[in-house]
């Protein structure tokens, strides 16, 4: 069974943990994949609901879906917005196809794809949702064409290390190319852990910034939590440091 986590604090996008429970034990559920954060019960009541996309695919390649009807009766289920969700979902999805498909009256978005490559969507239709129809926004030039509509200095985007290691220009290429429409700066690795845990180089990265006049922020974002938060959250800063301070 597909379930959501989430507590009063994180309870919307990225921190939100999509699942499914493969085993229960009593008043016990094992879920896989793990939890994206962690979850307070006793002061944010983190809680658990039967929340999830209707058609999803994770971490896959060469995915169709076709000649399907998903409806999601949304007025009977809670909301889940289109970072964990959809009515058709696809996250971390190369070449995928939606063809000769309606997706309807889903509480969120109708068909959601999150960092994902090659995404066609023929001859379909998506509608009566609470959020978008189609949330399909896979490239930096993309979100920048997409926050340009609406004229005002203040709308802007996030650069994330992770989503533009999946596109086919180098990063400080896009960097360069997306001053001054970004405002904040997720480091992470393809390998969806944090910065100097992977095979990504920062090094030129941090040189791009610098090149174009950032001054913001660089957080860390990452969704693999295998070496633990402390050891995460240390590692990464003791990287970036490096990075920077030899630009």
């Amino acid at each position: 069974m597909g379930v959501e986590v989430l507590d009063d604090s994180l309870k919307e996008g990225w921190d939100v943990t999509i699942s499914k429970v493969v085993a229960v034990n009593g008043r016990i559920l094992q879920i896989n994949p793990y939890t994206v954060r962690d979850y307070d019960f006793e002061r944010k009541h983190a809680r658990i609901r039967n929340t999830f996309p209707i058609l999803c695919a994770m971490n896959a390649e060469n995915v169709t879906f076709q000649d399907l009807i998903v409806d999601g009766n949304r007025a009977q289920n809670t909301y889940l917005d289109g970072c964990r969700g959809g009515a058709i979902y696809c996250y971390n999805v190369r070449n995928v196809t939606v063809k000769n498909c309606v997706a309807r009256n889903y509480n969120g978005d109708g068909i959601s794809f999150q960092i994902s490559d090659n995404v066609h969507v023929v001859n379909s239709e998506s509608y009566g949702h609470t959020g978008y129809g189609l949330a399909s926004i896979n490239t930096a030039a993309e979100a920048i064409r997409f926050v340009k509509q609406f004229h005002s200095p203040s709308f802007k985007i996030i650069l994330d290390v992770k989503a533009m290691s999946s596109e086919a220009k180098p990063i400080p290429q896009i960097i360069q190319e997306s001053w001054p429409h970004f405002a904040y700066f997720h480091a992470n690795d393809k390998n969806f852990k944090g910065p100097g845990f992977g095979e990504i180089d920062f090094k030129p990265i941090a040189a791009a910034l610098k090149g174009v006049g950032y001054g913001g922020y660089v957080s860390v974002e990452v969704f693999n939590f295998d070496e633990g938060p402390e050891a995460i959250a240390t590692r990464s800063l003791e990287y970036l440091k490096s990075v920077f301070a030899d630009r």
